[in-house]
């Protein structure tokens, strides 16, 4: 009775996104994390930048 739980979750094992990727998964996923900086990057500099133009009147 030596089965493995298919409700388990692996911390270590791949996505299903990274599955078969090899060496190209890690270069992906730092290019998401980049963008997904930059876009809130971009949200934090323009809610500062309304709150500059609606308080400065």
């Amino acid at each position: 009775m030596d089965m493995r739980n298919p409700y388990e979750i692996d911390p270590y094992g791949p996505d299903g996104a990274a599955a078969g990727d090899g060496a190209t998964a890690p270069l992906r996923r730092a290019a998401e994390l980049v963008g997904c900086l930059l876009a809130m990057a971009a949200l934090f500099f323009g809610m500062i930048y309304l709150m500059g133009r609606v308080g400065g009147r």
